[in-house]
């Protein structure tokens, strides 16, 4: 049992406690454990502990006492999103491998599920700006720690996500940075302290380079397949490295599978 088990056991503890009642914390918290993943950065307990899962149950158990005003609204992008999930259930019984795909399906209705819940929950302009913040601030982790890291070897390293997460591999990771740095702008213009701005500003251009830094081979299936918060070496020999391969499927509401590399030099970051 590590210290960062414990603390992050207590965190989860407190956001959970802080939920009850009010869903849009809720929302908040099952972002904080889904996007940044902070349970794939312990060693111990925590590490395979179904943080998002007990976050989402609380968030809809919040939905049922709450006296918050919960009010989904119908508008385009919810009804697009519902046509969405309705054209997928469609095409379920027609997949070529059920068994392959009932899994996956599963995965992206309790995220859609979510999404819905969050777009109920978050009902002022206030909470939104919240949510911008929590998504900023949980990837915007691994976008300064992994600009710090390619400055500090020269872009010899490839910076990658955590193990066993949807950021883990370096190009996933890579294309959630590049959707997070236009937040980053949107919340540098809301603020009116100096210090933050140029934080914020800082921020972006250390993103700016562990972007950079992330997609550094030619093609996912030559990748390097590492741990988490780990970055994998670079050499031009790489290619000729690889001795294997395996898929996964692991990949975002839309994507079915991903080709994920064979081992790679690894350096922890």
């Amino acid at each position: 049992m590590g210290i960062r088990d414990i603390l992050l056991a207590i965190l989860v503890a407190v956001g959970v406690f802080l939920a009850l009642g009010k869903p849009w914390r809720g929302v908040l918290l099952w972002v904080w454990l889904s996007v940044m993943n902070p349970h794939r950065l312990t060693y111990g307990f925590m590490w395979s502990a179904p943080v998002a899962a007990v976050a989402a149950l609380v968030t809809l158990g919040s939905l049922v006492f709450t006296r918050d005003k919960i009010s989904l609204p119908i508008c385009a992008p919810i009804l697009f999103l519902a046509g969405f999930v309705a054209w997928m259930s469609i095409g379920l019984p027609f997949s070529i491998h059920p068994d392959q795909v009932i899994p996956q399906y599963s995965k992206v209705m309790k995220i859609i599920l979510m999404t819905f819940v969050a777009a109920a929950a978050l009902s002022s302009r206030k909470h939104v700006h919240y949510l911008t913040w929590m998504l900023v601030l949980s990837l915007g982790f691994y976008g300064v720690k992994g600009g710090l890291f390619t400055l500090a070897n020269g872009g010899n390293y490839m910076v990658r996500g955590p193990d066993g997460s949807f950021i883990g591999p370096n190009n996933e990771l890579a294309l959630a940075l590049t959707m997070t740095v236009p937040l980053m702008r949107y919340l540098q213009l809301q603020e009116t302290r100096r210090w933050m701005r140029n934080a914020l500003s800082g921020a972006m251009l250390l993103t700016a380079f562990s972007i950079l830094g992330s997609p550094m081979v030619p093609s996912r299936g030559q990748r390097g397949d590492g741990g988490g918060s780990s970055v994998v070496a670079q050499q031009p020999q790489a290619a000729d490295a690889v001795a294997s391969r395996r898929t996964v499927t692991d990949a975002a509401a839309v994507h079915a599978g991903r080709m994920v590399g064979a081992d790679g030099h690894h350096q922890d970051l």
